[in-house]
């Protein structure tokens, strides 16, 4: 049912809202934007301050007290970073593990929240190393990558609205008795079309009659006019410039060029939600992998001799070392 299904998706984390147009879906996912590039420039702006004073620390021998507050501010300024700007990333990772099935959000959160937890306990013990800098930066290229995400997706709705602005719903159909206005889903294959000089071309099919040149930038981008005539082919959404065409119909609406690429955007939007990619796949079974392999780390290094608390550190590099973070922003830029 509905219900059961909007009950499974909300444990999900996500609703089900009702059937939006392009307009609406491309306003909503504007407003996602708009929300998740404040999120975003919190997190650089804290996060390139705490590194900032890390890199201090790193670089500097200075007296112990004075490293000792510097730890600290680095990591008070980590704070909006990890409350506020990473927390919708913490709260994917809880919903991840109680789904059993571990995603980017699960690797970011476990590498992000042990080097804060590991930072807080070292000035807790009145030492200066601290990893503040490393949560922030985790954090923040996972915020980049979902950014970059929402934008491919609105760039992709923008594209199908240009689309469906560039289609004519009506067909001059040349027939026996004259030439007679038809909407498009009445022509048929053999169908001819005349084609006015400066109209939008309607129809997929071949040129009978007539020579002109044809602007076909919103199908291919191509900014000169091409010099079409008799037995070449055009396309629906092309604009004829110079003079009137007879057009031999080939294709069906809904079967044209142009609506075959709105369906292929469409179907990629669709396949978001419903198909998981490599990169989510990867980042699957790394979920399982890399914290697994931290923790063997943590556990087996003191038994080789390596003092406790280096043995944590060492399990913590592998978790934010490991974490693919290239994998967040190469994977909404492939897509």
């Amino acid at each position: 049912s509905i219900a059961k299904i909007a009950s499974v998706v909300s444990s999900a984390g996500y609703a089900l809202v009702d059937r939006h147009q392009p307009d609406e879906l491309s306003a909503m996912l504007s407003g996602d934007i708009r929300r998740l590039s404040l999120r975003l420039a919190v997190a650089v702006m804290a996060g390139m301050w705490s590194m900032a004073l890390a890199v201090v620390l790193y670089v500097s021998d200075i007296d112990a007290t004075v490293a000792w507050w510097i730890a600290l501010a680095s990591g008070v300024l980590a704070l909006p970073v990890l409350l506020w700007a990473g927390a919708g990333i913490f709260w994917m990772a809880f919903r991840s593990v109680r789904l059993r099935t571990p995603t980017m959000d699960l690797l970011i959160a476990l590498g992000a929240g042990g080097a804060f937890a590991l930072s807080l306990v070292s000035p807790a013990s009145g030492s200066s190393h601290v990893y503040f800098d490393t949560a922030t930066m985790l954090i923040t290229l996972l915020l980049l990558g979902r950014l970059v995400d929402l934008i491919t997706r609105r760039s992709a709705i923008d594209a199908l609205k240009a689309l469906e602005e560039a289609s004519v719903e009506t067909a001059v159909r040349r027939t026996a008795s004259g030439n007679k206005v038809v909407p498009c889903s009445e022509v048929e294959i053999g169908d001819r079309v005349v084609i006015d000089a400066g109209a939008a071309i309607s129809v997929d099919g071949i040129i009978q009659e007539g020579r002109s040149r044809i602007n076909r930038a919103v199908l291919t981008g191509e900014r000169h006019p091409l010099p079409l005539g008799a037995g070449q082919r055009v396309e629906a959404g092309a604009i004829n410039l110079e003079r009137r065409l007879i057009v031999s119909v080939d294709r069906a609406h809904g079967d044209r060029d142009l609506d075959r690429m709105g369906g292929a955007i469409m179907l990629e939007l669709a396949r978001r939600g419903t198909l998981a990619s490599r990169a989510d796949r990867l980042a699957g079974v790394l979920s399982w992998g890399i914290p697994g392999l931290a923790l063997l780390t943590a556990v087996t290094l003191p038994l080789a001799g390596v003092a406790g608390a280096d043995a944590i550190l060492r399990g913590l590099t592998v978790l934010a070392a490991a974490c693919p973070c290239a994998l967040s922003i190469a994977a909404p830029l492939a897509q």
